[in-house]
């Protein structure tokens, strides 16, 4: 009811009584720069530890910085320049996808600038971005990849490995750098 049906000025001033103004924040703006759109809708996840005040959390990120988790590889809403969900709905007939996204970006919005502007200038900089992506790809040696190219292909006979050609890392750090510049002058 708090979300739904609270009057504007009743949700800004007890917005802290029901959620971590904070993690919440960091939440949104974690999936707007890194664009995952289905964390709106489907794959929320909120905690709590005294069934009062909630925390957000992040899970299931496979379509995230521009690389779909199933095929078409590109739609609309995996484009670096779409605007935050624009048309994008998921399992709500139509109408909007999360109301309480949309009330904290209309309500709260200094404060996100606030904490989008501190955080881009050090962990969600495009060059900690990319160092993250980087020391994840060095942690797994090339020939471990070959390996396991060859034992789950079946020697390489199959070779319709859906999006193998698109989510990879040069194409991560292109749609960073390009929605990182996009993200910033909206």
């Amino acid at each position: 009811a708090f979300v739904d049906s609270s009057t504007d000025a009743y949700f800004t001033a007890n917005f802290q009584n029901y959620f971590d103004k904070q993690s919440v924040i960091d939440e949104q703006i974690f999936i707007h720069l890194a664009c995952i759109v289905d964390n709106l809708g489907k794959n929320q996840f909120y905690f709590t530890y005294d069934a009062t005040k909630w925390y957000g959390g992040m899970y299931d990120m496979d379509g995230t910085w521009g690389c779909p988790p199933f095929p078409p590889v590109r739609s609309t809403w995996y484009e670096y320049n779409t605007v935050f969900q624009s048309g994008y709905t998921i399992c709500n007939n139509g109408g909007q996808t999360n109301k309480l996204h949309e009330r904290v970006t209309d309500l709260l919005a200094s404060d996100i600038r606030t904490r989008y502007e501190a955080l881009r200038a050090t962990v969600l900089s495009e060059d900690n971005i990319l160092a993250e992506f980087d020391k994840f790809m060095s942690v797994i040696p090339p020939y471990l990849y070959a390996e396991d190219y060859a034992e789950t292909t079946a020697g390489g006979a199959y070779t319709n490995i859906p999006l193998k050609d698109t989510n990879n890392i040069l194409q991560i750090r292109e749609f960073v750098n390009a929605r990182c510049a996009y993200v910033d002058g909206s």
